[in-house]
Parts: C-alpha cells; structure tokens; sequence
C-alpha cells in the first residue's frame, strides 16, 4: 500500500473540487463554496458531493457541512475527506476509502507538433463554426466500421478518406 503525505494531499483535493465544480456547471447544479469545502448540490441521481478543501476546517465550515448532509433528500450523500479530518458517523455515513488521484507538476509541454486551423462556417457533420480542426481530417471522418471508405465530405469540400478496419 502506498503511503500519501500531507503535501500529496494538497495537490489532489484543489483536482477534486475543479473536477467537480466543472462537472457540476457543465450539468447545471448548484456549487456551494466555503473556505473550508466545496459542495455540489446535483439531482436524484448525482445526489450532494461535499469535498472537504483542508485538513482543519473550521467549526463554522464543519456545521454547514454536516447540515447540508443532513437536510439533504434528493439522492446519495458523498463526503471527499482526503483528509481524515471530520466524522460524519454521528449524521449516518460510513467512511470509506476513496482513490486518490496525485499528479506532480512536470515539464512544460513542447508546442503542438500539428498546426491548428481556425474552422469558419459549418463542417459536412454541422458542428457550428468556431470548432478547431488538427491536421486534414474533418470531425466528419469517423470510421465507418464496415472496412470501407466513409464518403463524407469536409467543410472545404475535400472527400475524406479514412478507411476502417
């Protein structure tokens, strides 16, 4: 088993709330910030998400939290404490262990090695102008999965030319 510090936890939990922040805008719920956690009101089916952001949160953030858990009624209740810090068990959840992703900074990346084209108009598939296009494939030339050229066209009128396999 692998042993994680402190500081790889530091690194992972500002992941966890940017993932689920934009995983919550994206589907249009709610996102409550706090300087100690971050919650996510979601649906029946996505419930309410709450990632604790620190290692000693305040009594303050800990009484909104467990009274979010509490008050919560549509769907699942998840509580991310990478941490170890609060004990929900008074309130009816069981801590579990969760994976915890840790990606170190690294290098910059080198430049694209393709170069990138503005795309105006619409593309023989529809997709709206302003979508960025690498290389000479349109979106348009998926695979067909039948072993034979698609015949989709390009925006630009060029015949694609994938062939599945």
């Amino acid at each position: 088993m692998t042993t994680i510090d402190l500081a790889d936890l530091r690194l992972a939990v500002p992941n966890a709330t940017t993932l689920w922040t934009a995983l919550a805008e994206t589907r249009g719920h709610e996102v409550v910030r706090r300087q100690g956690f971050q919650a996510v009101a979601g649906d029946e089916h996505s419930g309410l998400r709450i990632v604790l952001r620190s290692s000693s949160p305040g009594k303050d953030d800990v009484d909104e939290l467990t009274e979010l858990a509490k008050g919560w009624s549509r769907g699942p209740v998840l509580v991310e404490d990478a941490f170890g810090s609060v004990d929900m068990s008074a309130i009816g959840l069981t801590p579990r262990k969760l994976p915890v992703m840790i990606r170190r900074p690294g290098d910059a990346l080198p430049p694209p090695a393709l170069e990138v084209v503005r795309v105006e108009g619409r593309s023989s598939c529809g997709r709206p102008s302003g979508s960025w296009s690498t290389a000479s494939r349109c979106p348009a030339s998926s695979r067909t999965g039948r072993g034979r050229p698609s015949r989709r066209r390009c925006s630009d009128g060029r015949r694609s030319s994938s062939t599945s396999s």
